[in-house]
């Protein structure tokens, strides 16, 4: 039973730890991300930005956050990479951007891709 305890109380602090990770990506990342070809235009609202997985198919990119169902494609025209002010990830992970209409609007890479 307290074994059980403490594995459930490890999970809550690590929960709270992810959470206090991405409210500092908003913070410090996303607030200041704008869009590729509209520097002065943020791309992120508070809904939108998350760390993405990303995955090459056919030669297409795509991504998913972690609270999405279903991957998006992402144009590689708006991947940071492809920007003569590239901007890096700040924690080497991959993040997109994705608006209500579903699409993906600013995207970087993350170590590995």
């Amino acid at each position: 039973m307290l074994a059980a305890i403490l594995v459930i109380a490890s999970l809550v602090i690590r929960v709270e730890e992810d959470h206090q990770g991405y409210r500092g990506l908003h913070e410090q990342f996303y607030q200041s991300w704008t869009l590729p070809n509209y520097r002065s235009v943020s791309c992120c609202n508070k809904m939108d930005c998350a760390p993405a997985w990303a995955k090459w198919e056919n030669g297409h990119l795509f991504m998913k956050r972690s609270f999405d169902t279903n991957w998006t494609e992402v144009k590689t025209s708006i991947l940071e990479s492809n920007q003569p002010d590239p901007r890096e990830s700040p924690d080497g992970q991959s993040h997109v951007c994705i608006n209500s209409s579903g699409q993906a609007i600013c995207a970087v890479l993350g170590s590995g891709l």
